[in-house]
């Protein structure tokens, strides 16, 4: 692997390492030379953690106020560091969150998400937000239930009203239930 403090940016290159960095942005202004001189003393440095590398369009662009409530309020971990600071999140999305894939939008209203023919996103949204599978494996793992002797009688298998995977027949049952009367409105 080539040593980072071997590259010479070239002025592009300089450019996006100013817009990644406000710190450098603040100390420098546009000024490519001081930045390309920043790197080669302590950006290349891995430890330093730095990157001249231009940020995707889509990380340029700005967040508004409500995304930016929405983005901490999506992320403990950013509510935990930054509080209500709308600033710091904004700047959080734009130089870290975008390149992580984080999610700068609000997370909607499963009434708002449904409508028309996207009645598939039911299912999605479904497999996005409820996690009944894992919680239902558990605690059948828990219960200890035995699915190779299953001989169709109740008591042996454990199946009662109260079981977990009772509960988790129901829920399938129920989804599955809500999903063929919502596509009969849809016709």
């Amino acid at each position: 692997m080539s040593n980072p403090c071997n590259i010479d940016l070239t002025d592009e290159q300089a450019e996006c390492y100013l817009d990644r960095y406000v710190d450098l942005k603040d100390a420098f202004g546009d000024d490519l030379k001081k930045a390309k001189q920043h790197w080669k003393r302590y950006g290349c440095i891995p430890k330093e953690g730095r990157s001249y590398e231009c940020l995707p369009a889509k990380c340029k662009s700005s967040v508004s106020d409500k995304q930016a409530i929405c983005y901490l309020d999506r992320y403990a971990d950013l509510k935990s560091a930054y509080g209500n600071d709308l600033e710091k999140a904004k700047r959080h999305w734009k130089y870290f969150g975008c390149s992580e894939n984080r999610n700068v939008g609000c997370q909607q209203d499963a009434a708002a998400t449904f409508s028309g023919d996207e009645t598939a996103n039911i299912i999605k949204y479904y497999n996005k937000y409820n996690d009944d599978y894992e919680f239902n494996k558990n605690q059948i793992n828990e219960e200890h239930l035995d699915i190779k002797n299953v001989e169709g009688d109740l008591e042996s298998t454990q199946l009662g009203l109260e079981s977990s995977r009772f509960k988790l027949m129901a829920i399938t049952l129920g989804s599955l239930v809500a999903l063929i009367v919502s596509m009969r409105f849809i016709k």
